[in-house]
């Protein structure tokens, strides 16, 4: 809220920050969230979005409440594989009920979700071409031994993700010697949304120095991704 009244005086009067509090975690603070948008915006829509969530980059979409060539920015993780992620077991139970390691089920779930957001930004894109759907790093989630670290963001969530140990303590570590501000690193997807297609051409998923990188093996998968498509619409489906 500090933010929001820095900004507004800043601006002079000229600049308006609404704040909307909802669970993101939930369908329903997600649905909220949309309705709240839509509200908010009008027939004008929005000319940036930058969220990791299916629900609301696809009803903002379907609802014309992108305004023309907005670029909808998704800041996690692009190009990690899961190759046994099934669309039916999404939340890894079969993995968990196996005995996995609570450090290799941290890892799986990291690239489970860079899995999922590049099979959806993928069909995004192929689904709704009048609108740029951007998938770009750092991530300090995916940071682990056997992946390359693809930047590390010093927020609050790191004080509290509920990583397993020894990773939390990696993770603090990290951010404290290699990791960025979040100041620091905004200007990579501002710059990615404002400056689009002109300086980023046709590429829609890029590592932390907006260098270009190619979708994961699993999302990379046709079959994987109708998939993927269908069973998000069918969890999200009225509610």
């Amino acid at each position: 809220m500090r933010t929001k009244e820095e900004v507004e005086s800043a601006s002079q009067g000229h600049t308006t920050v609404d704040f909307v509090q909802v669970d993101l975690t939930l369908i329903s603070g997600m649905k909220t969230f949309v309705e709240e948008i839509e509200t908010a915006v009008g027939p004008k829509g929005v000319n940036y979005l930058t969220i990791s969530r299916f629900y609301v980059a696809y009803h903002l979409t379907t609802r014309g409440l992108l305004a023309p060539g907005a670029p909808v920015l998704s800041v996690c993780g692009p190009g990690l594989t899961l190759d046994y992620l099934r669309v039916d077991d999404l939340n890894l139970a079969e993995q968990v009920e196996s005995g996995i390691s609570k450090q290799s089920l941290f890892f799986a779930q990291s690239a489970r979700e860079s899995c999922i957001l590049d099979a959806v930004h993928m069909e995004l894109n192929e689904r709704f071409p009048q609108y740029r759907y951007y998938h770009v790093a750092p991530v300090w989630l995916s940071w682990c031994p056997e992946l390359r670290p693809q930047g590390i963001v010093r927020t609050e969530g790191l004080a509290t993700f509920p990583a397993p140990f020894p990773i939390n303590y990696l993770m603090k570590l990290g951010s404290f010697f290699i990791g960025t501000s979040p100041a620091e690193y905004a200007a990579y997807p501002v710059y990615a949304a404002v400056a689009g297609k002109d300086a980023l051409g046709e590429a829609r998923f890029f590592d932390a120095t907006l260098k270009e990188k190619e979708p994961g093996k699993w999302a990379s998968s046709e079959a994987n991704r109708k998939a993927l498509w269908k069973k998000l619409l069918d969890i999200t489906a009225d509610k």
